[in-house]
């Protein structure tokens, strides 16, 4: 899966991201009146990407995290937090599916991202584990409580350490929203594409964890397929998730699109997963970073690694036949990483 069409990226700095504008020529819903507060951290393109993907036939993603914003508790005095995943996926036919939504705090950006791509509502939401930087942004008063949903999805798989153990599934009954949970084996056809749920297993629902390994290492695993394109969503994994997933699912974990495992963290990203998904491009969001022996397990294989911590927001296109575009909001200023790449025979 090796097969590349790149699309020419946007030439845009960091004062252009600031400024909000619309990159590369595209066009789209225009006027979308942004709080001046909000405008360093929204989305720079203005985009109807539902009308785009279903002109194209693709498959669109937008990956959208905190990029720079503390999304850190109120009063906290810990280091400026900015930790975060959320995807926005567009399918053929143009439905529409958010995969997580960040911290409570990144909601209102997230919602302002929403409207400049030209989304009024979302057909599904998937949540891959109940972790408040991947489903503060849309409880709360988040996106889900701001913006008509269809159906969530989500894993069952109970945080003990949360003061409310229950609180997405609470949210779903007081909103009366439909929902389903997501375990090993089910399968899904959304927007005529085929999505396969790889982990975790059922024996897991309704299970209370009381720390982030054990429920990051029971993050929903989806593998979507749209043609000879396939991609990959998989939460916060660890390594040792990681391995239990590749022994339960093995060649359907090599993929074309991936999206890295706990915002690029050390904890994630073994050699034998960088392997097993070998793919075309590897993306992450949370502004962890990513350490070189973790970059190194993706370029080795001929990976594309994106993180938004230097290329701001980022957006995939896949192809039917299996050919992906891609384009970025930021150039690098320095690229830490620019060894590994040309090494891995892949240049910027």
């Amino acid at each position: 899966m090796k097969r590349y069409m790149k699309k020419l990226s946007c030439a845009l700095l960091a004062l252009v991201l600031l400024l909000g504008l619309t990159a590369c020529g595209e066009s789209g819903k225009s006027g979308v009146d942004v709080p001046e507060e909000l405008q360093p951290y929204v989305i720079p393109w203005e985009k109807d990407v539902i009308a785009e993907a279903k002109e194209k036939g693709t498959m669109e993603f937008y990956f959208m995290a905190s990029l720079g914003m503390d999304v850190g508790a109120e009063g906290s005095t810990e280091d400026p937090q900015k930790w975060g995943d959320s995807c926005l996926v567009v399918f053929p036919d143009g439905t529409t599916m958010l995969i997580d939504g960040g911290m409570p705090k990144y909601a209102p950006v997230l919602l302002q991202n929403l409207k400049k791509l030209g989304v009024e509502k979302l057909d599904y939401v998937m949540v891959s584990h109940q972790h408040n930087d991947h489903q503060g942004g849309l409880v709360f008063d988040g996106v889900m409580a701001q913006m008509e949903v269809g159906k969530v999805l989500y894993n069952g798989v109970l945080n003990a350490e949360s003061t409310e153990p229950k609180r997405l599934e609470n949210f779903i009954k007081a909103h009366s929203l439909d929902s389903q949970v997501l375990v090993a084996g089910d399968k899904l056809s959304i927007g005529g594409v085929d999505i396969e749920i790889l982990w975790p297993n059922k024996e897991e629902v309704g299970q209370m964890y009381d720390n982030a390994t054990d429920l990051n290492n029971r993050s929903v695993v989806a593998r979507f397929d749209h043609g000879d394109f396939s991609a990959l969503f998989v939460g916060d994994l660890y390594k040792a998730g990681e391995a239990d997933v590749i022994a339960a699912a093995g060649d359907k974990l090599d993929v074309d699109l991936v999206k890295i495992p706990h915002h690029g963290h050390k904890t994630s990203s073994s050699n034998e997963w960088g392997e097993a998904v070998s793919a075309q491009i590897a993306v992450g969001t949370g502004y962890v970073g990513l350490p070189t022996a973790q970059y190194y397990a993706y370029t080795k294989q001929g990976t594309r690694v994106m993180m938004d911590y230097m290329d701001g927001y980022i957006h995939i296109t896949g192809h039917s036949d299996g050919t992906v575009d891609w384009e970025k909001s930021m150039e690098r200023e320095s690229d830490f990483y620019a060894g590994l790449d040309k090494n891995a025979g892949i240049t910027w």
